[in-house]
């Protein structure tokens, strides 16, 4: 073998030995692109709540400058890039939230200034899952889209800015009937519009006196625990769907009891528009009602038969129903001719109209008194 082959050969084994350990080291030569890619997030979010508690940052962030502790967890939100980071803390006895985002690799945030809760909900109109604030103020709860409201302040520029998906509910808005049986059936505003999903904890405890490496470790530990959005939809399905049609067979429900209330209404409507009534004071100034008929104004209630009507009982009730000999039948006012002979045509009278199997004309004799001129008479027994 000459000189100029041995040269190459040692050449050769050269190159392949430092590509061989170029590639062992390059991690730690010039940095893992795929490892910067996965751990980045949660690295940056790390480096962000070190600083909030070494240098004492907490009202930069849009925390109490005397927070005690806060409760820390990462969710995953729509079309984000990143995971976003929640920071929920106590002040005043309410409970606040804020959100944390990655714009440009620096932790950016959303501050409420009213006590604020982050839920991933269901929309039952749109049919979409995301994640909402629910700012509470006064009796209105206010849900805002959150992705709508992070992409807002990463554009910075209102030339671009989207119209934020926002629903206002009072807590006092809600449809409330009431079945035949007394029993109250109710259905929110909220309910009509949203469902709440179940949602993984993966929160940790930060407060000022967490050292670094434990806030490093609970860091990690939720990351780990960390679930995209997807998954976390795909765990509510089943529920979501049956609570879907519970609430279809409660709208249903309230629907059926309104047409029913309805109906009832308009036949009651229907029956007084035919009982004329008259209301007086009596001496003791007790209220007393009843039926006008021509000059004379009846009581409601029992009347008992007389002769030909003997064992007969006529009760009168102030919705327009009424029993005659045992049947339940209404009742209404009309006119009607009474004559029973050539002599007294034209008889016309104001009279009760009674609608049982065969139809009964009476007219009042008197204030207690009642008959058809002829045959039939019933006297007011109470």
């Amino acid at each position: 073998m000459n000189k100029k082959k041995l040269i190459i050969i040692i050449s050769i084994i050269l190159i392949c030995g430092i590509l061989v350990i170029g590639y062992i080291f390059k991690d730690k030569l010039f940095g893992s692109k795929e490892k910067k890619l996965s751990n980045a997030w949660w690295e940056t979010y790390y480096v962000y709540l070190k600083d909030i508690k070494d240098n004492n940052k907490y009202k930069e962030a849009g925390l109490p400058s005397d927070l005690k502790q806060a409760k820390v967890n990462f969710i995953s939100v729509g079309d984000i890039k990143d995971p976003v980071m929640t920071i929920t803390y106590d002040k005043d006895k309410k409970e606040y939230t804020n959100i944390y985002y990655i714009n440009n690799d620096k932790v950016d945030a959303i501050v409420y200034n009213e006590p604020t809760s982050i839920e991933l909900l269901y929309n039952i109109e749109k049919d979409t899952y995301n994640y909402y604030s629910n700012t509470v103020s006064d009796s209105d709860n206010y849900y805002k889209n959150v992705s709508d409201q992070i992409k807002n302040k990463i554009n910075n520029d209102s030339s671009k800015a989207i119209v934020v998906e926002e629903y206002r509910i009072n807590s006092n808005d809600k449809e409330e009937v009431t079945d035949s049986n007394g029993n109250s059936i109710s259905l929110t505003k909220f309910e009509k519009t949203f469902i709440k999903l179940d949602t993984p904890d993966n929160s940790f405890e930060f407060s000022k006196l967490v050292a670094e490496e434990e806030l490093k470790k609970l860091v990690d530990k939720s990351t780990k625990r960390y679930e995209d959005i997807a998954k976390t939809i795909k765990a509510n399905k089943e529920n979501v769907e049956r609570l879907k049609s519970e609430l279809k067979e409660k709208e249903d429900r309230i629907k059926n009891i309104k047409e029913e209330s309805t109906k009832k209404e308009e036949i009651q409507a229907s029956d007084n528009s035919n009982t004329k009534e008259v209301t007086s004071n009596n001496s003791n100034n007790t209220e007393v009602s009843g039926i006008k008929l021509g000059s004379y104004t009846i009581n409601y209630g029992k009347y008992v038969g007389e002769a030909a009507s003997s064992g007969i009982t006529l009760v009168l009730n102030k919705d327009g129903s009424c029993t005659y000999d045992g049947n339940s039948c209404t009742y209404s006012i009309g006119t009607h001719d009474f004559a029973q002979d050539e002599s007294t045509r034209g008889s016309i009278k104001d009279c009760l109209i009674i609608n049982a199997e065969y139809t009964t004309y009476l007219y009042a004799y008197s204030s207690t008194s009642i008959g058809d001129g002829d045959i039939n008479s019933f006297n007011y027994n109470g």
